[in-house]
């Protein structure tokens, strides 16, 4: 389990790189802003699923979104 931890974590601590990437004072193309948008969006997607195999133990479902994901 320690690495669906590691994914999780460095998938949430895109978040504040996306911040402060808006943050700077240059100008960003729009791509980097679609890619910061679609990293959030899979960074909290994996840690909700991450949750929910914790909480409710569902590990045939889980494992199966969390590959959908992995391939998406």
């Amino acid at each position: 389990m320690s690495l669906e931890l590691f994914f999780s974590a460095a998938g949430l601590l895109t978040i504040p790189a996306w911040l402060v990437l808006m943050l700077s004072p240059r100008r960003i193309s729009w791509e980097r802003y679609v890619i910061g948008l679609v990293a959030i969006a899979l960074s909290i997607l994996y840690a909700g699923l991450l949750a929910a195999f914790w909480y409710l133990h569902h590990e045939e479902l889980v494992w199966s979104l969390m590959l959908l994901v992995w391939l998406l």
